[in-house]
């Protein structure tokens, strides 16, 4: 019973490795790709979200206040800024000026452009007819007054993201139909019934005939056009079978190899990048704050990215294995030892880890950097809480990535097979049965593991490939939308492959029935009921069960 306890003790010492380390790296990305923008926010009066700019408003010397359009703003609820929010989401440099927080002074509503000016299509148009506006409001959803809009609220300005779609009640009373509360939310009267609060709209004034209309802009999309509307159910459905794959090649020693702990890292990617990135498209993408959507979006990057250079080690690491085997073979070697497994894993992950950090690192550069277009920057969070929607951004910094990774692993796949065969070649001229014996249980093993994860190679490898050429030929295809739900639940396949796997099940009962205490049949020898030799037994399985953990374990077959 000690012995299953320490056993146990080791096995989540070695999840709490591997998971540690993979969340120390995620928080140190969000501090530093976040740490300036929150201590620079600790020093102002309100967000930047909640600020109106008020450069030209008038300065009174004596108490620091300034007066802007009729509106009195203290000297503690104004500051500077040198910076500004680009679709209310990506942050970017800008001349220093000063901002008011208007909404620190009454509810805020939001407009699409200034004061005396409409938005048609892309841009903003003066037109001094739409300075004074009058909208109905309510305070109960029953009872409704007309007001003048700048008599009762204060407002910001800007879109609320990227696209903007306009709400019009006149031609789709059942689902465009949207109420105006004195607290400056809206209330969508299509399904699904939702309060909108202002960083979610704008208001944008219209021409209709001889009057002046408001119209609501949102960034809502019918669920019908989007595959954003299942696409996270997907990945959901992944995440608990790629945690319970975790948790078997963790617990089990004899998967506790350098391909285990490779794969496990793969996996951890997998599921911070589907739990981060399901969670921002069921809230909207554009509706997340700024500076947590832009954090958002590192993740899901440093997520996925890194989980494409853990899939290039284990392919490297299958043919690294097979090249040496000739020798190993005439040489007469029995192995590796488990401490140069252990450096050559500080070599994988010094590679893994270092190269995603690396392209991490190179997003944020490139982003805050003014020097360069804004066509070659990957802006992170610019419209959405990932890379902008731009071809060249994504092209550049996700799928060249994964081409050229995609390229090196199908390189070294293909010369593992190669060796393979050179391999088996080889060993027909091994003469000494033992010798031989063992070699080609050592090959066999060898294989088994290349064939298992191969198949991971064309589960996770392929279907990317298939997505960034459909991304090339058309990003709205079918089978983009294919490609994207097959790696969204590829989580499920990669449990079957890993897990469902007879020998592996077999381990598993094993393993539990040693934390139960139940001792593995004998296959040779008596049972003996005498004390001594039940507690000979019990030494004998624990020698062997550390044989089993120090031995290079390659995997096991099928």
């Amino acid at each position: 019973m000690i012995v299953a306890i320490k056993r146990n003790n080791m096995t989540i010492r070695h999840l709490f490795q591997h998971t540690n380390s993979f969340i120390f790296l995620l928080v140190l990305l969000v501090l530093v790709t976040n740490s300036v923008a929150y201590l620079d926010n600790l020093n102002k009066p309100c967000k930047y979200l909640d600020s109106i700019n008020i450069t030209d408003g008038v300065y009174n010397d004596d108490d620091g206040s300034i007066m802007h359009e009729g509106v009195y703003y203290p000297s503690y609820l104004h500051a500077t800024y040198d910076y500004e929010f680009v679709n209310e989401s990506f942050r970017q440099p800008v001349a220093p000026h000063v901002r008011g927080c208007a909404c620190k002074l009454g509810p805020c509503v939001r407009l699409c452009c200034p004061r005396g000016q409409y938005l048609y299509r892309t841009e903003c148009f003066v037109n001094d007819s739409v300075s004074d506006l009058s909208v109905s409001v309510t305070d109960d959803g029953v009872n409704f007054e007309e007001e003048r809009v700048f008599d009762i609220f204060r407002y910001v300005l800007g879109k609320p993201c990227h696209e903007i779609n306009p709400m019009e009640p006149t031609k789709y009373k059942d689902t465009d139909t949207w109420v105006l509360f004195r607290n400056g939310s809206i209330l969508m009267g299509s399904p699904p019934i939702e309060l909108l609060s202002k960083n979610k709209y704008c208001l944008n004034p219209i021409q209709n005939n001889d009057s002046i209309e408001i119209s609501l802009m949102t960034c809502f999309i019918p669920a019908s056009i989007t595959k954003d509307s299942w696409l996270p159910y997907g990945m959901f459905i992944s995440v608990p079978f790629l945690i319970v794959t975790i948790l078997v090649y963790t617990i089990l020693p004899e998967l506790r190899n350098v391909h285990g702990k490779s794969l496990v890292c793969y996996l951890l990617g997998l599921i911070v990048g589907y739990v981060t990135l399901g969670w921002i498209k069921l809230n909207g993408s554009e509706y997340v704050e700024p500076v947590l959507c832009r954090s958002l979006g590192y993740i899901v990057y440093f997520a996925f990215i890194s989980a494409f250079f853990w899939l290039s080690v284990i392919s490297f690491d299958l043919w690294w294995n097979f090249r040496h085997f000739v020798a190993l073979v005439t040489s007469g070697m029995h192995g590796i030892s488990k401490f140069a497994d252990f450096k050559k894993f500080l070599v994988y992950s010094a590679y893994a880890w270092g190269s995603t950090i690396f392209m991490v690192a190179l997003c944020y550069l490139i982003d805050a950097s003014s020097s360069i277009s804004s066509a070659y920057q990957p802006g992170m969070g610019a419209e959405t809480c990932f890379l902008k929607k731009s071809r060249l951004s994504e092209f550049l910094y996700l799928y060249l990535p994964i081409i050229l990774i995609m390229t090196s692993n199908s390189t070294f796949f293909i010369l593992t097979a190669l060796k393979i065969r050179k391999v088996q070649i080889e060993m027909s001229r091994v003469t000494a049965k033992e010798d031989s014996r063992r070699h080609q249980k050592h090959l066999d093993n060898e294989k088994a593991k290349f064939g298992l994860f191969f198949r991971l190679f064309i589960v996770m490898g392929v279907t990317w490939t298939m997505e960034a050429i459909s991304w090339i030929i058309s990003p709205g295809g079918w089978y983009f939308y294919v490609t994207d739900l097959t790696n969204a639940v590829q989580g499920v396949v990669i449990f079957f492959l890993f897990v469902m796997k007879p020998k592996v099940k077999e381990l598993i009962i094993k393993r539990w029935n040693i934390w139960r205490g139940i001792s593995s049949p004998r296959k040779h020898g008596t049972i003996s009921t005498s004390g001594t030799t039940r507690t000979s037994n019990i030494a004998m399985n624990s020698i062997k069960t550390n044989q089993n953990e120090v031995a290079l374990i390659s995997d096991v077959r099928d």
